[in-house]
C-alpha cells in the first residue's frame, strides 16, 4: 500500500496521477509499489505504508492512515471473529462435495464423486442393489464410473458396500458439524481436519 501527503494528511494512493518532483502529473502503473524502489516512489511523493497486523481471532472493520514518526501507518478498527452456524455449515458442504476414497471387495480402493447428484446416484444404486438381492439376483452387474472416470462393473453386494461407505461418510460429517456448533465459542480453527474425522 502506498500513500502521499495531502495538506499534511496521509492519503492512500489509489492510482491517481502524481506530480514528478512537484511538476507535471504522471500516471504510474497500478503495480508501482511492486516495481518501483523507495527512491523512485519518493520522486512522485509516494511512500510505503507501514502495514498493521491483524491478530488471530480478529477481523478488520475499517482502516485509516495515521502519521507514525513522519511515515504513513495503517490503523485498524478490529472486532472479534465469531464463527457462526452458517460458517460451519459451509465447511460441511465443502467437505461433503470432496471425492471420497472407498474400498470395495474384489475391486480395491477408488474415489467416488460426492456432489449432491453423485450421492443421489450412489443411493439409487444401493437401493437397486438391495432390491436385486431381495429377488435373489446376486450376479447382475451394474456399471459405475468413479471420480477418476474409470468404469467399474459392480455386483449388488459391491454396490451396497460402496453405498454404505458413502452414507457413513455423510453421517460422520453431519455429526462432526453438530459437535462443532455445540462448542462455546466455536474455535477459530473449526475447519481443521481434527474436528471432522470420526
Amino acid at each position: 500500500m502506498l500513500a502521499f501527503l495531502d495538506n499534511s494528511t496521509w492519503t492512500r494512493w489509489t492510482n491517481q496521477s502524481r506530480p514528478l518532483d512537484g511538476e507535471d502529473s504522471y500516471q504510474l502503473p497500478r503495480n508501482a509499489e511492486a516495481v518501483y524502489s523507495d527512491a523512485e516512489l519518493a520522486v512522485y511523493g509516494l511512500v510505503r505504508v507501514i502495514a498493521a497486523a491483524v491478530p488471530v481471532g480478529k477481523r478488520v472493520v475499517s482502516s485509516s492512515l495515521i502519521d507514525q514518526d513522519g511515515a504513513p501507518a495503517e490503523q485498524l478498527e478490529l472486532e472479534d471473529v465469531v464463527i457462526t452456524d452458517d460458517d460451519v455449515n459451509a465447511e460441511r458442504t465443502r467437505r461433503l462435495g470432496l471425492p471420497l476414497p472407498v474400498t470395495v471387495t474384489g475391486i480395491g480402493t477408488f474415489a467416488v464423486d460426492m456432489t449432491d447428484q453423485s450421492r443421489a446416484n450412489i443411493t439409487g444404486l444401493t437401493v437397486l442393489a438391495q432390491l436385486r438381492l431381495a429377488q435373489g439376483d446376486t450376479g447382475i452387474m451394474t456399471s459405475f464410473r468413479d471420480a477418476d472416470n474409470v468404469d467399474h462393473d459392480i455386483t449388488p453386494a459391491q454396490a451396497i458396500e460402496m453405498g454404505v461407505q458413502a452414507a457413513e461418510h455423510v453421517d460422520v460429517l453431519y455429526k462432526a458439524s453438530w459437535a462443532i456448533k455445540a462448542l462455546t465459542p466455536v474455535p477459530l480453527d473449526f475447519a481443521d481436519d481434527a474436528y471432522w474425522t470420526a
